[in-house]
């Protein structure tokens, strides 16, 4: 005979399965329902479907801000013809806006004036805003509700300012961020140059307003089941919270998101500690891709190429003195040979290197 205790895990589970299936269903609903919205970012420009549907997703949250303390920003990062502006263009047109509606800011002051106040705010050109140390601060702020009475002091007199510096923030940049701290705190969706026939598309923005309005927002059971035994760390998945939330019952998204956060995960660096930050990248010029970290530390790499490396996969800029300097401080040897510094192969010290970087 089953005792009381065995019964009741049985019918628990009996639950939960069922909320499971409940869920699959619900998401298969709903992606019907956002498909005209998808196809619309899909024929924008070159995304991936899963980059398409973390914007759509991010559009949704413009719509639920009040349901979150966090907002992070979502910054579509690639270099000049990749379609960074064509699918911000889309993305505009979902949320009702003018194709050209952003902030116009080139200094500290008018992006601080320009983030006054707005929910909504959408920065192209992102690399032109002068200081840019100053100015990713006042970003990475702007994420936090508990933050978001802030004051600034503007230019020339330093006047200071006591502005309202909260909600979503769409970014285009062609290169990587100067602080780890803001860098951190943004989605990054890497652009790509494909070939289609690109273009916009007309959307109803009002219908799509009802539906992120009426979408559930939670931590799933398809969600926990997914993410079950991960290995992407808290930071990221603290980030990525409304997004999850927002997609909590999207089995194909969630699984693919799984994977994409490992590997980010295993790649980003959590502080600003200049020698954990080459040592990243010095990794990642090494890393060969999969979700198990594969690497190959049997040749020597040109800095240059871990300078590239640092801003394609970090989302990092650093000049490459700056990483020659402390890749040589972390006990590499840097030769120039050919016309290029070299970093010499090392297998012992990269293999010591990713272990204390990736525990």
């Amino acid at each position: 005979m089953i005792d009381e205790t065995e019964r009741i895990k049985i019918e628990l589970q009996e639950t939960r399965d069922l909320a499971l299936r409940l869920e699959a269903e619900l998401g298969g609903l709903l992606q019907q329902t956002l498909k005209p919205y998808l196809d619309s970012l899909l024929g924008a420009s070159g995304l991936t479907t899963f980059q398409a549907k973390t914007i759509l997703y991010y559009a949704i949250l413009c719509h639920r801000l009040d349901d979150f303390d966090i907002i992070p920003l979502l910054t579509l990062f690639g270099q000049t013809g990749t379609g960074k502006s064509e699918a911000m263009k889309q993305f505009r047109r979902i949320l009702g806006m003018p194709d050209d509606a952003k902030v116009v800011a080139s200094t500290y002051s008018d992006l601080a004036k320009g983030l006054n106040n707005i929910s909504v705010a959408i920065i192209e050109e992102a690399d032109d805003l002068r200081p840019p140390e100053r100015c990713e601060e006042l970003l990475q702020k702007r994420i936090d509700r508990n933050q978001r009475k802030q004051v600034v002091h503007i230019p020339p007199t330093q006047k200071a300012v006591e502005f309202n510096n909260f909600g979503a923030t769409i970014i285009h940049k062609r290169g990587g961020y100067n602080d780890m701290a803001t860098r951190n705190r943004t989605i990054m969706i890497k652009t790509a140059q494909r070939t289609g026939d690109w273009k916009l598309t007309a959307v109803d923005s009002g219908l799509f307003e009802q539906i992120a309005k009426a979408v559930t927002i939670e931590e799933s059971y398809l969600k926990q089941d997914i993410f079950k035994g991960s290995k992407v760390s808290q930071r990221i998945l603290d980030i990525w919270k409304p997004i999850l939330e927002i997609a909590c019952y999207d089995i194909e998204y969630l699984t693919e998101a799984r994977s994409m956060l490992e590997v980010e995960t295993m790649i980003t660096v959590a502080d600003d500690e200049p020698l954990n930050i080459a040592g990243k990248a010095l990794l990642s010029a090494y890393w060969t891709g999969g979700e198990d970290g594969q690497y190959d530390f049997g040749h020597n790499k040109k800095i240059k190429d871990v300078t590239a490396a640092c801003e394609s996969n970090l989302g990092i800029s650093k000049t490459t003195q700056w990483l020659k300097s402390n890749i040589k401080e972390l006990g590499f040897t840097v030769k120039f040979y050919m016309g290029y510094d070299w970093v010499k192969a090392d297998a012992i010290l990269s293999e010591e290197l990713r272990e204390r970087l990736e525990q």
